[in-house]
């Protein structure tokens, strides 16, 4: 108890211990024999210091604090008991922690509440202990482990790609110009068809009037084309005698319609 005054004998002055010392026995006559209080700490017969947040003390005497283990923490002060609290589930803290906010989230786990640490869904993972928030896999890549303490990120297959945070291979889906059927490789449109959206469906005829003549490419519309039309001439100046073409200038325009039909790789005159 504080302030304790030890019992006078014949002759001697009695002394106030000091401050939250406390005697073991009666009658001793020296202040060193004062010890200290339980929740404090302090050498014998001097001042007695309370025990921080974190720790305790559960017997009387010189004894040092006693910490809370790894994983626990305490906000009380001058602790007589083990009154260190255990954390939240998924979640550790150093020795000595003195709240419960210095209780950290483990690896693969981040932090949903006060008290609650919920495992990376598929899709993210989480490399060190703390309160951060799982990491998302990149686009065009999927991981389909839950809780993952490392990146293990798959890479989407060759021409297919995928959002962030995707959790299931399923999730890559062809790029546009590409196809799959049954769950198989993104393999490019053939000539005379497109795809402009992602995703794994079929690749659709370049319509009448239209072609597309590359693997994976657009349909784009045949156009009407111009050539010159070469004159005859019969003789010089300037040249061999006798009948023959001539190259410039034009005498005149031939228009030639282009089309070609439905899922075509080239145009027809």
């Amino acid at each position: 108890m504080n302030n304790f005054t030890l019992p006078c004998t014949a002759f001697e002055f009695c002394l106030t211990c000091l401050h939250d010392l406390t005697r073991v026995a009666e009658a001793n006559d020296s202040q060193t024999d004062s010890k200290c209080n339980l929740g404090y700490t302090g050498n014998d017969g001097e001042n007695c210091d309370a025990c921080v947040a974190g720790k305790y003390k559960i017997a009387t005497g010189d004894g040092v604090c006693t910490n809370c283990t790894a994983g626990q923490y305490s906000t009380a002060v001058a602790a007589a008991t083990d009154v260190c609290l255990t954390c939240p589930l998924n979640s550790v803290s150093a020795i000595a922690s003195d709240e419960l906010a210095d209780c950290m989230c483990n690896e693969s786990y981040s932090r949903l509440n006060a008290d609650l640490c919920v495992f990376c869904v598929p899709g993210k993972y989480k490399a060190t202990t703390g309160n951060a928030t799982c990491i998302n896999c990149m686009a065009g890549q999927y991981s389909t482990a839950v809780a993952a303490m490392s990146d293990v990120c798959e890479a989407c297959v060759t021409n297919a790609n995928s959002i962030e945070a995707s959790g299931k291979q399923t999730d890559c889906t062809c790029n546009s110009g590409y196809t799959r059927s049954n769950g198989g490789p993104c393999v490019a449109c053939i000539a005379g068809k497109y795809k402009v959206a992602t995703g794994d469906m079929s690749c659709t005829n370049c319509v009448a009037g239209q072609y597309s003549g590359e693997l994976g490419a657009i349909c784009e519309a045949c156009h009407r084309h111009r050539r010159h039309q070469p004159r005859l001439v019969t003789g010089p100046p300037g040249g061999p005698a006798g009948p023959r073409w001539d190259g410039g200038p034009a005498r005149g325009l031939i228009e030639l319609e282009v089309s070609s039909l439905w899922g075509s790789g080239l145009c027809h005159h």
